[in-house]
């Protein structure tokens, strides 16, 4: 006769069957053990189990075809290969485990390594908290969820929604509310791309913005029945019952033969609009942009002015780069597509958009403010890195002196401390303020923040160069110092020292660090600054100038500071005595700005050896070479006041010597001079020169500056910069005809924008052209401008 069943739980018998179990792999004390209930007889792990970012927390199953009266004494050994179904299941997500697991999936999402990922589990508007006290005081909520991911890079920050709802045994999750910023892809495609990931990892299928895990509790049976020396037992008519979320872990409960979880009102919208937008959304992830865009606008046909099809083209046309007006475009339907209850709730990603591309073509009052509304929301919306990041671009679209910038800098690091930028800029901006308390405490702040000896080094150096380049030699060489106690044979470091000795007077050991860190191993791009320096301190505090021109030398022309090289080169040469040398190397310096251009860094440097050689040749009487130099130094700083009164200077010089040789040459056939001595007709040009001279020097700045952006448009007819100011340029010197030229030609193939800026210019030299015919007796010539212009009017 079998043994009767004690069915109180805990009681002797119990104890000894557990005690019989052997040791269970993935842990000292989980085992499996017997679960004897009034619902029969089954199998259950003792404890939780952790299985990577998952925790089991429990598994029951129960014996197919076994009833009562049942003879246990076997323990477990007797019942470890009977058919079994599954009556329970808990698993739960932990929050910590699951970040770091995530993190592992993201390796080139937002950047070049992975990202940093943050999960929240947050509750839809209209999903209820537990039922009894305990539930509610611990905020747990039961039904459909709502996941929330974020991932941050070095200069990029994405967040998602995923509304999560149980499908059977299985969940279905759905991407929504995506925002990012920084981000080259389209946001949403980036989700579609992680949602693919997991995908594979989670042996689920991802399709577009959609996730389905059908069965999520497959391979958690397996570590908790197979590897235990038990049947994987059935899984027949198991549903999710409820998904409780909690402080730091999510959780998801499945009974067999219960009632599934409902799903809320925003998983229905989404899964609706999933039904329609399903293909655009796959196009979209792969990368047809054109297919995708085609599938959203067949669907607004559909769904006219959904925000969330509206937001998905504003994302497509942001990310092609020349498409920043179609974008605001959409965003600005997408707003008047609102209605009282909105199920989107993607107003932040849209407002993220909106000031990206605001920033793009200029409009930096319109992006400051939607910057700063952005962080303000994603403040208020629980997101504090978001804002930070936001806050932050605010700031970056602010110049230095904006009285709003300390404001906005103190917000992003007050809603995320660890926010680079934002601590950067105001570490800059303090050091420039001479609050140096302060900007210690931001950089030693950075420091800390570093992670490994390397990014403390660049940190350190960072730093250093802030220091320096404020004139602060005294903090600078300790920082320099201490970066090169991380790195000791780093060329960088070593000639940033050697820099800031030199600039506090130690002229021995900065130039020793300098010629050393040239021996140093490291990028041929990183030697040429470190030559220049060195070459400066050798011309400028030894007196030595051969070696300085060697130095200078060794820079090819190829190289990005080339200009700054032969520009140095020749200013050597001229305090050497070698007029003919000190012209080819300057000449050659001019020639590298006008075709390519210098870096800015070395802009300023080389404005002035351009103005400083001008003013050398100018005095030596070469006013030829003196003033290309000066036309060089002004293409660099088109505004500087010194650089426009030394082109004008050298204008009224080369006037004065056009206008002597007119008055030597002509007593050749006037009668009028005798023994050379000129008439006094002749001395009265002077004085009508004379009521000209204080706009002249202007004017030939003018004419000058027309000159070169004529050279810049031929040599590229795309920069819209070098077209406006040539315009503005040309109408200010009266040079109608060659404006209307240029205007026609930019005409033909101007883009709707382009002809909206240029029409105000055309219709302006119409007018002008035909007023000048007619006062010239040119009447078919003046109705044919008039003609035109009733033609632009129409």
């Amino acid at each position: 006769m079998p043994l009767p069943v004690r069915r109180k739980r805990g009681g002797p018998l119990e104890h000894r069957l557990r005690d019989r179990e052997p040791p269970v792999q993935g842990g000292p004390e989980a085992s499996l053990q017997l679960a004897i209930g009034r619902e029969g007889v089954g199998l259950e792990l003792s404890r939780a189990v952790e299985l990577g970012p998952v925790t089991l927390l429990h598994a029951r199953s129960r014996l197919i075809g076994v009833g009562f009266p049942l003879d246990v004494s076997g323990g477990v050994d007797r019942f470890r290969h009977r058919r079994t179904t599954l009556e329970a299941f808990g698993l739960a997500v932990e929050h910590g485990p699951a970040e770091r697991w995530l993190s592992t999936l993201t390796e080139g999402l937002i950047g070049r390594g992975p990202a940093e990922a943050r999960i929240l589990w947050v509750a839809p508007p209209d999903v209820g908290v537990g039922e009894s006290a305990a539930e509610r005081e611990e905020r747990v909520v039961w039904s459909s969820g709502n996941v929330r991911l974020e991932l941050t890079g070095d200069a990029t920050i994405l967040a998602c929604d995923l509304a999560l709802a149980p499908q059977g045994s299985g969940l279905t999750l759905l991407a929504h509310r995506v925002r990012a910023i920084g981000v080259a892809r389209p946001p949403s495609a980036i989700v579609g791309a992680l949602l693919v990931r997991l995908a594979r990892a989670l042996e689920g299928e991802a399709r577009g913005l959609r996730l389905e895990l059908r069965d999520p509790t497959r391979a958690a049976a397996m570590q908790a029945f197979v590897t235990r020396g038990a049947r994987i037992p059935s899984r027949e008519e198991l549903v999710v019952t409820r998904t409780a979320a909690a402080v730091e872990r999510f959780v998801v409960e499945l009974r067999r033969g219960e009632t599934p979880a409902a799903p809320s009102s925003v998983f229905v919208a989404l899964d609706e609009l999933d039904r329609f937008v399903g293909d655009a959304d796959v196009a979209l992830v792969s990368g047809d942009l054109d297919r995708a865009r085609d599938g959203y606008v067949r669907a607004l046909d559909r769904a006219p002015r959904h925000r969330a099809i509206l937001t998905r083209l504003a994302e497509i046309d942001a990310s092609v780069g020349e498409r920043a007006e179609a974008a605001l475009s959409w965003l600005r339907d997408a707003q008047r597509g609102r209605t009282r209850r909105g199920l989107d709730g993607n107003d932040l990603g849209r407002l993220l958009i909106s000031a990206a591309m605001n920033e793009r073509i200029g409009a930096h009052g319109r992006a400051r403010g939607a910057w700063e509304r952005g962080g303000q929301e994603a403040w208020d919306r629980g997101e504090p890195r978001l804002a930070a990041r936001a806050f932050a671009r605010a700031a970056g679209v602010c110049r230095d002196d904006d009285p709003q910038l300390a404001a906005l800098l103190d917000r992003a690091l007050a809603a995320d401390p660890t926010e680079v930028d934002a601590r950067w800029r105001r570490a800059a901006l303090l050091v420039r303020g001479r609050e140096d308390a302060r900007a210690m405490e931001d950089v030693q702040h950075l420091e800390a923040q570093a992670k490994g000896r390397e990014a403390r080094r660049r940190t350190l150096m960072r730093a250093a160069s802030l220091w320096h380049a404020a004139g602060r030699i005294d903090r600078a060489v300790p920082a320099w110092e201490r970066a090169l106690r991380h790195a000791p044979e780093d060329r960088a470091t070593v000639a940033g020292l050697g820099a800031a000795l030199l600039a506090s007077g130690e002229t021995a050991r900065g130039i020793g660090l300098l010629a050393h860190a040239l021996t140093l191993p490291g990028d041929v791009a990183g030697r040429a600054p470190i030559l220049l320096e060195l070459a400066r301190a050798l011309a400028e505090r030894v007196g030595d100038l051969p070696s300085a021109i060697a130095r200078t030398r060794e820079v090819s022309l190829d190289d990005p500071h080339a200009a700054w090289a032969r520009a140095l080169e020749g200013a050597c040469r001229l305090q050497l005595g070698d007029p003919v040398g000190a012209e080819q190397a300057y000449a050659a310096a001019a020639d590298i700005v006008e075709r390519r251009g210098v870096p800015s860094g070395d802009a300023e440097a080389v404005r002035q050896l351009f103005a400083g050689g001008a003013r050398v040749s100018k005095g030596e009487g070469r006013v030829a070479l003196a003033m290309r130099l000066a036309m060089a130094a002004l293409s660099l700083a088109p505004d500087d006041p010194d650089v426009r009164g030394l082109v004008g200077s050298l204008g009224r010089s080369i006037a004065d010597r056009v206008h002597v040789t007119e008055i030597v040459e002509e007593p050749k056939t006037d009668p009028g001079l005798v023994s050379g001595t000129p008439i006094a007709g002749a001395l009265d040009l002077s004085d009508l020169r004379d009521d000209e001279e204080e706009g002249a020097p202007v004017r030939a700045v003018d004419e000058a500056r027309a000159q070169l952006l004529l050279a810049r448009m031929k040599a590229d007819p795309d920069d819209h910069d070098a077209v406006a100011e040539l315009v503005d340029l040309l109408g200010r010197l009266g040079r109608d005809a060659e404006l209307f030229a240029l205007l026609s030609a930019r005409w033909e193939d101007a883009t709707a924008e382009e002809r909206k800026r240029l029409l105000p210019s055309q219709r302006a030299v119409l007018e002008r052209l035909a007023v000048a015919a007619d006062a010239q007796g040119r009447a078919v010539e003046a109705q044919l401008y008039r003609d035109a212009l009733r033609a632009l009017r129409a």
